[in-house]
């Protein structure tokens, strides 16, 4: 399902790291973002924002702190984007401030 998600992980920042511990990074960005309410197995959520988190996992894992936290602020970008997007038409308000990171 993300194997071109991981695939495009792979050219950006290389690593040792298998396919299935970054699945395993993947799914933690889908279970951070998305409400139980909410169906995980749709397509709504952006791949920007899962990129963005396992890079930033990535960087932490590497050490290189300045990565980490520039991964974290465009994460967080597209996560705010992704909740305008998702749930701009439903009934359940999110408070904007909350880092979902």
């Amino acid at each position: 399902m993300y194997d071109e998600l991981i695939e495009k992980i792979k050219k950006i920042r290389p690593t040792e790291l298998t396919d299935e511990e970054l699945l395993g990074f993947i799914n933690d960005a889908v279970a951070r973002t998305c409400e139980d309410s909410y169906d995980k197995n749709s397509n709504a959520y952006k791949e920007d924002l899962l990129l963005y988190y396992v890079l930033g996992q990535l960087a932490l894992y590497s050490g290189d702190l300045a990565e980490y936290s520039n991964y974290c602020i465009l994460y967080n970008n597209a996560a705010a984007a992704f909740r305008r997007i998702s749930f701009e038409q439903s009934p359940v308000r999110f408070d904007s401030n909350v880092n979902l990171w």
